[in-house]
Formats: structure tokens, C-alpha cells, sequence
């Protein structure tokens, strides 16, 4: 009996995995889009710069706290990662104590028109949605995509919910982000909870140079971020919320190309790095990867360069 190539073995385990890490992700980003679009027609102007400063905070503090840990777990090899993760506990506590000062610096600086109560749950918020990005990493590393997607459509509709109750009823930006929190502290614990069966092989420790490409992945990550976000974090030392809110979704980006994306970088790391010493079979992957982004992303990119007026008055006019 001819055996099926192992190209092609892989191409249907991209096939297969691809469409569960998408809908992982696009569950929160479509419910926070549509979130996005309520809160944006019916909130007042200062409340809906309040309320987007917070996600912009999130968004950049966020990169800045993870460092780029996330995309290493997903391309480094197992037992490397658990080995030196367990030879450099102190170096890497110490350097995330730095990391965790600059975000909550960044946080308490930008945040001046913010009771110091809301200040606080903002950080928590923060530190624990880059908590859950990197629980979620854990599922999609170790293949437990029904626990992830499950874990994660449960969040966003509940996430949805608590947002669509404080816009109808008193809306209390301090009280949003408390009750968010507890749901972000509820959907860490959920992801912990989910055991991992994966085994790792003891003779299978591939020398690379991980904390080189820690920090090239981290640099990378901080520098677009920062890139993307540089001209609303001013804007929100020389704005009023009202005025911020203005901007905000006049430079609105639609998410689905960023979630796409990150689906896609998502499940091309994590089956690199089963056998990263298979250069040939890494161009395989990348090929067969980019080949379905490409199917996604050209024609919605098209449809948005034609109609992008329409799309934005129908959003937010």
C-alpha cells in the first residue's frame, strides 16, 4: 500500500488545524468589533475615548509585557522550551519585572483623567489578558483546539453580554473593566485547567539559539506595535476623550486581517517547530500557509479598497 506523502500529510493537518485556531480568534474580535459599533453610536463622546484608551493600552502594554513569549512557545521545540525555562527562572522573572514596570508606567502616564481605582483594574485587565494569550498559546502548541475554542467562545459571549448590559443600562467604564477582569481571571483559570497529555521527548534537544531569537521576536513585536500605536498614544496626552474618541474611529483598522494573520502565524510555528531541523519541509509550510492567507486576505482586501466609504458609514455614521 503506497503511503501518502508527507507533504501532503501536512497540508491536511494545516487544513485541519487552521480553520479551529480561526475560529478561536475571530469568536472575541467579531463580538468586540460589533461592541466597537455600538459603543461608538450610542456612548457619549468622552466615554467612548475612556472606553477605547483602555483597548488601546491594552493592545500596546500588552505587546510590550509578553515580549514576543507566545510566538517562542509556538516555534521553539518542546523540551528546549520547558529546559531552558526551567535553567533561567531567575533571568527571565527579572526580566519581566522590567517589562511589567514599563507597561505599568505606560498605563499610570496616559491614564491621568482616570481614578486611580480605574487605573488599577485597567493594569490588572491588562496583565491578565497577556496571561490569557499565552494559556491560549499553551492549547494551540499542544493540538487541544476543541478546549480552545470552546474556552473561547464562552468568553466572547459572555465578554459580549457584559458590555451589551452596562451600554443599556447605567454605563460605569469603572465597573466594565472590574467585571471583565474577573471574566479574564475565570478564562485564565479554564486554560491552566485544561491538562496537557503532549510528552516530551527526552533525546530530541535541538541546540538553537533561543533567547537570540526571544529577543529578535520581542524587539519585532514591540517595534509594530508601537509603530501602529505611537500616534494614539500622544493623541491621548494631547486630546480630550471626546476629541480621542473622534480620531479613534477615524483611523479605525477592521480586525479580520490581523486575526487572519495571527491564525495563520499561529499554526505555521507550532508544526515548524515539531521538526525545525526539516528546512524543506519548513518552505513547505510556508508555502502551503501564505497560499491559504492569500485566499483570505486578496479578496477581502478588494473589497474594502472599493466600498471602504460604505463600510465605514454603515460602522460608525
Amino acid at each position: 500500500m503506497q503511503q501518502p506523502a508527507p507533504n501532503t500529510n501536512r497540508n491536511v493537518k494545516l487544513q485541519k488545524k487552521l480553520p479551529l485556531v480561526l475560529t478561536g480568534k475571530l469568536l472575541p474580535g467579531i463580538f468586540l468589533l460589533i461592541i466597537t459599533i455600538l459603543y461608538s453610536r450610542q456612548l457619549a463622546y468622552s466615554d467612548y475615548g475612556k472606553f477605547q484608551t483602555v483597548w488601546v493600552l491594552t493592545s500596546l502594554a500588552g505587546t510590550i509585557l509578553s515580549f514576543g513569549l507566545p510566538a517562542i512557545i509556538l516555534a521553539t521545540p518542546s523540551p528546549m522550551l520547558v529546559r531552558y525555562l526551567k535553567e533561567h527562572r531567575s533571568a527571565i522573572t527579572t526580566g519581566y519585572c522590567v517589562l511589567l514596570l514599563v507597561a505599568m508606567s505606560l498605563i499610570w502616564l496616559s491614564t491621568s483623567d482616570f481614578s486611580w481605582y480605574l487605573r488599577a483594574m485597567v493594569a490588572l485587565f491588562i496583565v491578565l489578558q497577556t496571561a490569557c494569550i499565552i494559556g491560549e498559546t499553551r492549547l494551540i502548541k499542544y493540538n487541544s483546539l476543541r478546549q480552545y475554542v470552546v474556552i473561547n467562545g464562552a468568553y466572547a459571549v459572555i465578554f459580549f453580554s457584559v458590555h451589551i448590559y452596562f451600554l443599556y443600562h447605567s454605563f460605569s467604564l469603572e465597573k466594565l473593566v472590574t467585571v471583565t477582569s474577573l471574566l479574564s481571571a475565570i478564562k485564565l483559570a479554564c486554560l491552566l485547567l485544561v491538562k496537557n497529555d503532549h510528552k516530551l521527548p527526552e533525546d530530541n534537544f535541538i541546540k538553537i539559539s533561543f533567547i537570540k531569537n526571544w529577543m529578535y521576536t520581542g524587539i519585532n513585536e514591540v517595534t509594530g506595535i508601537v509603530t501602529r500605536y505611537l500616534d494614539k498614544v500622544f493623541l491621548l496626552f494631547l486630546l480630550t476623550p471626546a476629541d480621542f474618541a473622534i480620531f479613534y474611529n477615524g483611523a479605525f483598522e477592521i480586525p479580520l486581517f490581523a486575526v487572519v494573520i495571527s491564525a495563520i502565524e499561529n499554526v505555521m510555528l507550532s508544526n515548524i517547530s515539531e521538526d525545525v531541523s526539516n528546512k524543506t519541509e519548513a518552505k513547505n509550510i510556508f508555502r502551503e500557509s501564505f497560499k491559504m492567507l492569500s485566499l483570505i486576505t486578496f479578496p477581502v482586501f478588494f473589497f474594502f479598497l472599493f466600498f471602504h466609504t460604505e463600510t465605514y458609514r454603515f460602522l460608525f455614521d
